[in-house]
């Protein structure tokens, strides 16, 4: 599959993993990564224009990108419409915009929520599907997919076999993996 021509935008890359992908199959890329290490290492490894700087700021041109991504990123801004607001600035207007953001109902969120858990990483919002789809919506976008998958915060509370070993404690009945993520997907208007 070719992605000649696909201009490709990751906020949050990390060491690059998932740009590399795209990179790989022809799309022109760029990865933002506040971690200077990370950032080094997807230049280093992957030949990867990856800069250590902000999206939210004005050096990146706007309606510049088919497909924007950030996967577990959007949880730690502390202004979730104005970064809706920067991604839509972005976007080319036939353009996608990929988020990916944790479960509002894991156990570790509720924890935290209670004030049982302290994390230098901090999410600073709680999104469900409707208030996710809806925060979205009002910046303009249209919404096209959510996926939702994982185990619900209950799931954690059910008894279980003790022969089932560690393995399946954690999976779900449906036997889908803990690490499971609320992937919504929008649309400019």
């Amino acid at each position: 599959m070719t992605l000649d021509g696909l201009r490709v935008l990751e906020i949050g890359c990390g060491p690059g993993f998932l740009l590399h992908e795209f990179h790989r199959g022809g799309a022109t890329c760029l990865g933002l990564e506040l971690d200077v290490a990370a950032a080094a290492y997807a230049r280093e490894v992957f030949s990867l224009d990856v800069r250590s700087e902000d999206f939210r700021a004005p050096a990146l041109p706007s309606h510049s990108w088919d497909l924007i991504l950030l996967s577990h990123v959007f949880a730690h801004f502390s202004d979730p419409v104005n970064t809706l607001a920067r991604l839509y600035d972005l976007l080319d207007p036939h353009g996608l915009v990929f988020i990916e953001i944790p479960r509002e109902d894991l156990p570790v969120f509720e924890l935290k929520r209670r004030g049982h858990y302290r994390s230098t990483a901090s999410h600073l919002f709680f999104y469900g599907p409707e208030s996710f789809k809806r925060l979205g919506e009002e910046q303009g976008f249209r919404f096209l997919s959510l996926t939702l998958c994982g185990p619900r915060l209950t799931d954690f509370y059910r008894p279980r076999p003790r022969s089932r070993g560690i393995h399946r404690l954690l999976n779900t009945s449906a036997g889908q993996p803990v690490k499971s993520w609320l992937r919504p997907l929008y649309q400019s208007l």
